[in-house]
């Protein structure tokens, strides 16, 4: 992460996206949001981009919204998302500095709604959705045969 100009995703018209959280795994902080720019009235020029995130420490926010305008939180934005994510517990100040580094916080500010996201700084934009491909994996590998089974 290292545009600051509130388009940190490097998107032409990020105006014209509607996002959505269309997965957030808590237990292992793994955020996924769809961004759809569906301006064109022609449906097979719609185009969908995903953002996956990693290691999500902080969410802020509405779980749809429109507009990818991003950009990057300071280094105090993230702290403060930090405490309020532990209720300020684990703030001995090594081990915020440590996670400070190696963090971002992304912001996006529509007319409507602020969302704020602490994740690592490491993330991937890719036009293919990350969690159907997981979800392939998990039905190609015979998973399904075992959900919503107890044996006592």
């Amino acid at each position: 992460m290292s545009r600051e100009d509130g388009n940190v995703l490097g998107l032409s018209t990020p105006e014209k996206y509607h996002c959505a959280v269309i997965n957030y795994r808590q237990s292992h902080g793994t955020m996924i949001i769809e961004l759809l720019d569906s301006s064109s009235p022609d449906k097979s020029n719609w185009q969908y981009l995903y953002l996956s995130l990693l290691s999500v420490r902080y969410y802020e926010g509405p779980l749809a919204w429109h507009g990818a305008g991003v950009s990057l939180g300071t280094r105090s934005e993230r702290r403060d998302c930090y405490l309020k994510a532990t209720h300020h517990q684990n703030s001995e100040q090594v081990v915020i500095d440590e996670l400070l580094d190696e963090y971002g916080l992304l912001k996006i500010k529509d007319s409507d709604v602020d969302v704020k996201i602490l994740a690592h700084r490491n993330f991937e934009i890719t036009t293919e959705n990350p969690y159907e491909a997981w979800m392939d994996y998990v039905i190609s590998s015979g998973a399904e045969n075992h959900s919503n089974q107890y044996v006592p």
